[in-house]
């Protein structure tokens, strides 16, 4: 009970969804996936709209997202039309690995991150997921400060 205090209501969703950088951050990947190379800014805001949208979407901290490898994505099943995705590293691996579903939106944002976002920014060597914009992957417990700035941003 007492996680659930900070847990987002579904007027602060919706509200989140009409906030500047979720808008700008799904402009940017749908650019992406008509072939614009993004900025820097761009590159953020898309990146960090996708961390936003995992953690939201599976309620759940975006911590599991830090230890997220492309081999994890790549592994993905899907089940009744929801790619989930299997994270073995993660605050409470002891009760098993994190479950991250993917709605066919979200897969299809991800698609587009993951085929022509990711491999402009990423590093050659790198296989986490979610890079920064040194192309490696985030340091341990601190993909989450992304998602405390997008909600700082987006005034939710």
């Amino acid at each position: 009970m007492d996680e659930s205090v900070d847990l987002l209501t579904t007027e602060e969703i919706a509200a989140l969804k009409q906030s500047k950088p979720y808008i700008e951050g799904t402009k940017a990947i749908h650019q992406a996936g008509e072939g614009k190379m993004l900025s820097q800014s761009e590159f953020i805001a898309a990146r960090d709209l996708l961390l936003v949208r995992f953690a939201t979407d599976n309620g759940t901290r975006p911590g599991p997202l830090n230890n997220a490898k492309m081999s994890d994505y790549e592994k993905a099943e899907s089940s009744e039309g929801n790619r989930v995705m299997l994270i073995s590293k993660h605050k409470r691996a002891k009760d098993g690995p994190a479950i991250l579903g993917m709605k066919p939106d979200l897969q299809n944002l991800m698609d587009i991150y993951v085929d022509k976002i990711r491999p402009e920014w990423a590093a050659r060597d790198e296989d986490h997921l979610f890079v920064t914009v040194e192309g490696k992957r985030f340091p341990e417990g601190t993909i989450g400060r992304r998602f405390r700035s997008f909600m700082e941003k987006s005034k939710v």
